[in-house]
């Protein structure tokens, strides 16, 4: 590789000073400066996730969910645009309602690791949360680990694609609070979501479009 130009001047260290915690939540917002006290930066955290691919690779079936994202109507809606407007603006927005299925997203099975858990153990415990898929450590493999976001959040996201062609079917109500459908399709029925742009989540669309390169590597070799 070449390093062919330098934009801007990256200094040789930067000093961090003045971390705040600006909002305590779920989200959590901290401000600091870097380089200079002057220019602030903000951060995000939320601690880090893992996503799960549940790949049959005997019947070439996977498994994908469904289910509605509140944070999707104040994006693709008009009236959430608009409520997100007045609010940015100062003002209260107005009360608005949208249908289930219009802010349901297609997507992955996938949730924050808890506590003391590794990656992996946060891995099988949202699958069998979501899916109902049990499976042992040794179904799931680590394809990635990436920053969604590294300008604003701290999160890092744990990518896995689990083998569940043996899966153990179990009982679940997810976390109490979601409402998901979980979807069985082919392994081409999948692929094609991706191609009509109907995964709308950087994870899921990671993590499909790496089971279709296996599978076109496992074509070749073939």
């Amino acid at each position: 590789m070449e390093l062919i130009r330098h934009v801007g001047r990256k200094d040789e260290r930067l000093t961090f000073s003045c971390c705040r915690l600006e909002r305590q939540g779920f989200l959590n917002i901290y401000s600091f400066g870097a380089g200079s006290p002057e220019r602030r930066h903000d951060l995000m955290d939320r601690g880090n996730a893992a996503v799960i691919l549940p790949a049959d690779f005997r019947d070439r079936m996977v498994y994908v969910i469904r289910q509605p994202r509140p944070v999707k109507a104040f994006i693709d809606t008009e009236p959430g645009s608009r409520a997100l407007r007045q609010a940015r603006d100062g003002a209260e927005s107005e009360t608005f309602s949208v249908s289930s299925d219009e802010i349901s997203v297609w997507e992955l099975p996938a949730g924050m690791v808890d506590g003391d858990e590794t990656p992996l153990m946060a891995a099988r415990r949202e699958l069998r949360e979501e899916t109902g898929l049990d499976v042992p450590d040794c179904a799931f493999r680590q394809v990635a680990a990436y920053y969604p976001s590294i300008g604003a959040t701290a999160e890092k996201i744990h990518a896995f694609i689990a083998d569940v062609a043996q899966a153990e079917e179990v009982e679940t109500r997810g976390d109490g609070w979601e409402q998901i459908e979980v979807w069985k399709m082919s392994w081409d029925e999948a692929f094609g979501l991706v191609d009509q742009g109907r995964i709308e989540t950087a994870s899921s669309s990671v993590l499909l479009r790496e089971l279709k390169i296996i599978d076109l590597q496992s074509r070749r070799s073939g």
